[in-house]
C-alpha cells in the first residue's frame, strides 16, 4: 500500500487524471485544484511498481517490494522512503530517509540532513550534489558517478566510491574514499574522515 501524508501531492498519473490535488493538512478530505476523479481512483493500492509524473512527499511512503517512478521527486522535511525510487532526479529539504533504492540520475541534497538507510541505494553513475549547510549521512558503503557541492558527508563506516566530480565541503566519520576511474576529482574541504584513501 501507499501510504499518503497529509501533504503528499501526486501529480498526472495518466492522461485521464490530469489535475493536481493537495490533501488538506490534518484531514481525510481532499482539497480540489480542479475537477476530481473519485477518492477511490487517487487512493488505489499500489501493488505494482507505478509511474507518476511528480512526487512532492513530506510523510511516509511505504512499498518496499515495488517501484514509484517520476520525472521528479521532492522530498520534503519529514520523508521517509520505505520504497524504491525510479530513474528522475530527487531533490531534498529538511531531515529525510531513504530506506529504499533509488535509481535517480541525479540526487541533490539542498538543506538539512539526508540519511541513506542502507548501502549502495543509490545508483553507481549517479550525479550527487550536497548544498552548503546540507548533509548527506551514508547508511554503509556507496558508490556513485560525481561528487559535487560545499555540504558535508558522513561517513558514518561506510566508504565513498566515485568517479570525479568537485566538492569543496567536509567528508567526517570513520569511513574511507576510493576514487575510480580517470575522471578528475577536486577536494577542497578540510576532510576529517579516519578511513582509507
Amino acid at each position: 500500500m501507499l501510504d499518503l501524508s497529509p501533504r503528499l501531492h501526486l501529480c498526472t498519473r495518466s492522461a485521464a487524471i490530469s489535475s493536481v490535488w493537495r490533501p488538506k493538512p490534518r484531514s481525510s478530505t481532499m482539497q480540489e485544484d480542479s475537477a476530481r476523479p473519485p477518492v477511490s481512483q487517487m487512493l488505489e493500492p499500489w501493488n505494482a511498481d507505478n509511474t507518476i509524473a511528480t512526487v512532492v512527499n513530506s510523510g511516509t511512503i511505504n512499498n518496499p517490494t515495488h517501484t514509484l517512478t517520476a520525472s521528479t521527486y521532492a522530498l520534503n522535511d519529514g520523508s521517509l522512503v520505505n520504497a524504491n525510487l525510479g530513474n528522475g532526479a530527487v531533490i531534498t529539504n529538511g531531515a529525510v530517509t531513504l530506506s529504499g533504492n533509488s535509481a535517480a540520475s541525479t540526487f541533490r541534497v539542498q538543506t538539512g540532513m539526508t540519511t541513506l538507510g542502507g548501502a549502495e541505494r543509490l545508483p553507481d553513475g549517479s550525479v550527487v550534489t550536497i548544498d552548503a549547510l546540507a548533509t548527506l549521512k551514508l547508511g554503509g558503503d556507496e558508490r556513485i558517478g560525481t561528487l559535487a557541492g560545499a555540504g558535508s558527508i558522513q561517513t558514518a563506516g561506510g566508504r565513498i566510491t566515485l568517479d570525479g566530480g568537485d566538492f569543496s565541503g567536509v567528508i567526517s566519520g570513520s569511513g574511507g574514499l576510493t576514487k575510480e576511474s580517470t575522471s578528475h576529482l577536486i577536494l577542497s574541504g578540510a576532510n576529517t574522515y579516519t578511513g582509507p584513501t
